[in-house]
């Protein structure tokens, strides 16, 4: 009984997870689709065929800078709020504050490169 209950929950978040993917593949391949033509439309030539490759890469493209603003964002927004909370200790010295900051960041921006 707890196995079937446990394969039934991997099956149910298998399913949301395909869905989820789905999406995300379809809207960065509209939105790469979108790029080229626009480009395209430019110099007046239609894009030749519907399905390429080259729009999910560029849709990649697209969304990569909102992605990495977004992350600094994060890591902002994450640190503003973790710093009070180091500084009522009074125990962290200003470079390991700075450190943190640092690595942070870089962390986000392996995290958005899909490194860690």
């Amino acid at each position: 009984m707890a196995e079937d209950t446990a394969d039934n929950e991997i099956r149910e978040l298998a399913g949301i997870a395909s869905k989820i993917s789905a999406f995300v593949i379809g809207l960065v391949y509209l939105l790469g689709f979108l790029v080229v033509t626009f480009h395209l439309s430019r110099y007046g030539v239609s894009p030749p065929a519907a399905i390429r490759l080259q729009y999910i890469l560029a849709g990649l493209w697209f969304l990569s800078p909102l992605l990495l603003i977004g992350c600094v964002v994060y890591a902002t927004v994450v640190f503003g709020y973790c710093e009070p909370l180091f500084r009522a200790h009074k125990t962290e010295a200003q470079r390991v504050l700075r450190y943190r900051r640092i690595s942070g960041s870089v962390q986000a921006i392996l995290a958005f490169c899909g490194v860690s």
